[in-house]
């Protein structure tokens, strides 16, 4: 149902503001127009009547933008946003202002901004603002890496009745984070078995990161693989298959994967080439190590073999 109501309210918006502009060029057309009448006529009758109607325009459409951005939400995340925190409130202008700290790569400031937000007006505001205000208090604390926190205000999200299906892939990945594989994989399966979950695209993926993350090379190709075959994330899909052949020492398929993965749009290419051959590096350093290993103690068990077979010199008897 919020799914329905968050659909219809963004059309009601992008039809608004689509409304406003027709408005706007038709304005500005007619009085060119007037313009262009006068320049020919020379007659000034009507300028008075279209000064008074120019002035009208200029006000209708200010006051429709003003009204238009008083409704909208902060411009970022509006299927998770909602109607909430709309208006020039103090408390609206706090949190568009903290997901500006946000979605720019401060989540420190955010947060900052979050609590003086809840403090001053957590008793007012109403159910579906503190979600939000929870969920974005635990987005922070997540991107910062404090698991534990972020965990908290997850469950006060979920809670106040934050409802959007991303919450639960948000929480499968804080679980995994703080070292509990068994839980996030439960919930992982949870979200798998919701064929109406949109984001279960990313759960072979997450999976087979948590196995990677183990060292568990065979099992994150398995959940990989999977991804790959039903293009579910798939750039990110190649991109961890490539690491997952690479620690297996595949370095083949490994390169081939990598190759793959960035004409597919892996996210944060760059990042991910930097990581990519970190692991190659590591995995070819302890192949030749293994290798050179295994020749020594061939080489080893070869001395000794001839030693063992070498003919055994017998002692001459010397006779007086």
């Amino acid at each position: 149902m919020n799914k329905i109501k968050n659909i219809w309210l963004s059309f009601i918006r992008k039809f608004s503001a689509a409304v406003l502009v027709g408005t706007t060029a038709a304005v500005v057309i007619f009085y060119l127009f007037l313009i262009l009448l006068w320049l020919d006529n020379n007659d000034t009758s009507y300028l008075y009547m279209a000064g008074t109607l120019l002035v009208l325009n200029v006000i209708g459409i200010t006051g429709a933008l003003l009204f238009s951005a008083s409704q909208e939400p902060a411009g970022y995340d509006i299927d998770i946003i909602g109607n909430n925190f709309t208006g020039f409130s103090k408390k609206s202008r706090l949190f568009k202002k903290s997901l500006d700290h946000f979605f720019h790569g401060a989540p420190n400031y955010s947060l900052s901004l979050l609590n003086r937000l809840e403090e001053e007006f957590g008793g007012s505001l109403k159910g579906s603002e503190k979600a939000v205000l929870h969920f974005y208090t635990a987005r922070c604390y997540d991107v910062m890496d404090y698991y534990p926190n972020a965990m908290k205000y997850y469950e006060m999200a979920e809670n106040d009745g934050f409802s959007n299906p991303i919450l639960r892939l948000f929480k499968a990945r804080c679980i995994c984070s703080m070292g509990d594989s068994h839980e996030a994989v439960e919930l992982y399966m949870e979200i798998l078995s919701d064929e109406n979950d949109i984001f279960r695209q990313y759960v072979r993926t997450d999976i087979g990161r948590m196995y990677l993350n183990a060292n568990d090379a065979e099992s994150a190709l398995k959940w990989y693989n999977e991804a790959i075959e039903r293009h579910e994330n798939y750039g990110d899909a190649l991109g961890g298959a490539a690491i997952a052949q690479t620690m297996l020492h595949n370095f083949k398929e490994g390169e081939n994967l990598y190759r793959a993965a960035l004409l597919n749009h892996i996210h944060d290419p760059d990042g991910y080439s930097d990581y990519y051959k970190r692991i190659q590096a590591a995995a070819l350093t302890e192949s030749h190590t293994t290798e050179a290993l295994n020749k020594f103690a061939g080489e080893d068990a070869a001395d000794a073999s001839q030693t063992d077979k070498a003919p055994e010199k017998k002692e001459e008897n010397s006779s007086v």
